[in-house]
């Protein structure tokens, strides 16, 4: 059925202005989109497996403006997919799509639902995609910054980002893996584990529950960063050199946009992701 991008937007709908260019053009290809849901982690996936998809498929991308809008604030290069609004008015019929099987199966054009994940997709188009995430230069230039500070004094430090989810995810654990919140152990048998690798290595804590943290993995070598906005923490990950996290959409973003080496927790959530990602390393 035909589309009305409003109805994709989770977050507020501002109607935007259609370029001249654009008024009387509609896709030579099947298009894809998808529907605008969740926090940062969920909406990255979302836009990135779109582009990813499109590539794969021979399909032509759009998202909904609100979504860009959203993450513009944050990335310099998302506005290389335009947004669906600028073709509203042309006569595309789309199939909603749940999953991978339903993409190798799909025809024609199709829209995406909200919080799908494609590792399958996005991982092979990994560096482009990375390339649309760069940081706005406010938003880097801070995280450079603060990493300079923790590592004042030491002379060329391995920055290891360590994301630790809690709070909320407790619950969906539960409900959904039967399974509870990692332990301390997780962590700081990966910590020991790069210590003895590396030198100088600086272990960078992000957290939604910093004051655990705080409490759990104390040591010198140890920063527990408080008060940053997610996109704010998301950068400072990204300007580490590798990564310790335990499962969320937010933290494999984490992972996907440092590149180097990725210590995951062993949970069902992670295992398509540690098979495509090179350098990854699945431990309990």
């Amino acid at each position: 059925k035909y589309i009305v991008e409003k109805s994709l937007c989770e977050s507020e709908y501002k109607d935007i202005e259609i370029p001249v260019k654009w008024k009387h053009r509609c896709p030579d290809k099947h298009v894809i989109t998808v529907v605008q849901g969740g926090r940062l982690g969920n909406q990255l996936w979302e836009y990135a497996s779109v582009w990813a998809v499109a590539k794969a498929t021979n399909r032509e991308a759009f998202v909904p403006s609100c979504m860009i809008d959203r993450l513009s604030y944050i990335f310099k290069n998302v506005t290389r997919i335009p947004p669906l609004k600028y073709i509203e008015d042309c006569k595309v019929e789309y199939k909603r799509i749940r999953n991978v099987l339903e993409i190798e199966k799909a025809t024609g054009s199709i829209i995406l639902r909200k919080w799908i994940q494609l590792p399958d997709y996005v991982v092979l188009y990994i560096n482009e995609i990375a390339e649309l995430f760069q940081f706005q230069d406010h938003i880097t230039e801070k995280s450079q910054d603060i990493l300079r500070k923790v590592s004042a004094g030491v002379k060329y430090p391995v920055f290891v980002a360590v994301h630790v989810r809690r709070t909320d995810y407790k619950g969906y654990l539960k409900t959904k893996l039967n399974a509870s919140l990692v332990t301390e152990d997780f962590f700081i048998r990966q910590m020991n584990y790069l210590r003895n690798k590396y030198f100088k290595v600086l272990f960078i804590v992000l957290s939604d529950d910093p004051s655990w943290c705080e409490k759990k993995l104390k040591s010198n070598d140890t920063f527990v960063l408080k008060g940053n906005s997610a996109e704010q923490d998301l950068s400072i990950m990204a300007n580490c050199n590798h990564t310790i996290f335990d499962y969320g959409t937010y933290g494999k973003w984490g992972a996907l946009l440092t590149g180097g080496d990725t210590y995951l927790y062993n949970v069902e959530t992670n295992k398509k992701l540690a098979s495509l990602l090179p350098n990854s390393h699945l431990v309990m």
